[in-house]
């Protein structure tokens, strides 16, 4: 089954990559440049998938949206998340802003959304997320993003730490990858094999 990923982001692209083939899907990965102008995660990635169609034909278009929404900041950086600082430097400025807040509100969850435009033009899209809570310093070498400061509920590290083997079945991204192909295997590939 082959679908057509599009991110301009690497680390995005190697993690779909991951989580795809065992899925059953043989994808290929497109990068095409898209202003995030939507007000909601599934709005930014419809967009992305949409950008992508004049350059690829007859097969599903998949793009993702997906972000950190933080309790005790009304849900932000939300879709902003990854130009939640003017400097690039996202982490510092959502450490800063949570300095004085207790553990008990440091509550946060990762939020993807998968947008796919079928081949007919028809969008579906899925959404799924990932509860843990912000910590105090970064912690784990492996991620990216805010996978750093991000404690999963359940386990005793950040989700830099879990390792991409662990993390690419766990999280947000698998999620939604895992529900947007299991909709395509019984919607669309079940009629065009």
């Amino acid at each position: 089954m082959e679908i057509v990923f599009v991110s301009e982001n690497e680390n995005k692209i190697a993690e779909a990559r991951e989580i795809l083939l065992p899925l059953g899907f043989q994808s290929i990965f497109c990068g095409v440049t898209c202003r995030e102008t939507g007000l909601t995660f599934t709005e930014n990635a419809v967009l992305k998938a949409q950008a992508a169609v004049g350059s690829v034909k007859d097969v599903p278009i998949m793009a993702d949206d997906s972000g950190i929404c933080v309790d005790a900041l009304n849900g932000m950086p939300g879709v902003l998340s990854s130009r939640w600082s003017q400097d690039g430097r996202n982490i510092d400025l959502l450490l800063w802003q949570m300095r004085d807040v207790p553990d008990v509100h440091r509550t946060a969850h990762f939020v993807c959304s998968i947008a796919c435009v079928m081949p007919n033009t028809e969008v579906r899209t899925v959404s799924s997320v990932w509860h843990g809570r912000i910590l105090h310093a970064p912690d784990g070498t492996g991620g990216f993003g805010y996978d750093p400061v991000f404690l999963p509920d359940g386990y005793s590290v950040s989700a830099a730490g879990l390792g991409s083997d662990l993390k690419n079945r766990i999280s947000h991204r698998y999620k939604a990858l895992r529900l947007m192909s299991s909709l395509l295997k019984r919607t669309y590939f079940s009629c065009h094999a």
